[in-house]
């Protein structure tokens, strides 16, 4: 992203920054739920990974790059660039373990049809993932019947 279209960004953003008292930058009334961000030519920019960029020199274009927070920010809206250092995905994971914020999937005691994850209805899948061991057999068993197996 070149420089010049991110200080236009900038500039969207300071219009609407309001500084809370612990310093954080948040923008009024403009979320995409979660972070703060503002639309520009109907694509949403996320206001912490633009400060990055312009303040911290963060590669925009690069998915490897993170817009992290520090330990000291809990405040996912925030775009405060002294709130913020450039990390990446494993920073990024360990800096939301530290504040308490998991995978909600961890917390989760049964799988979407209702089965409690149990050792023995447990297994883990290739990417990670904790999956049911009924369901599995269920869909096995229509798979099966559907293809005339």
């Amino acid at each position: 992203m070149e420089k010049e279209f991110l200080a236009i960004i900038i500039k969207e953003l300071e219009f609407w920054k309001v500084v809370k008292s612990n310093g954080c930058w948040e923008l009024k009334l403009r979320t995409d739920g979660k972070y703060s961000c503002v639309q520009i030519k109907r694509i949403k920019y996320r206001a912490h990974r633009i400060a990055a960029a312009y303040y911290l020199g963060l590669n925009y274009d690069d998915e490897n790059e993170y817009a992290c927070h520090k330990n000291e920010c809990n405040n996912p809206k925030c775009w405060n660039p002294e709130h913020l250092y450039v990390g990446n995905a494993t920073t990024n994971s360990l800096d939301a373990l530290n504040l308490g914020r998991t995978n909600w999937n961890a917390e989760k005691t049964h799988c979407k049809n209702g089965h409690e994850f149990t050792k023995q209805n447990t297994y883990i899948g290739c990417h990670g993932e904790r999956n049911c061991r009924i369901c599995k057999s269920n869909w096995d068993k229509a798979y099966r019947k559907r293809k005339g197996l």
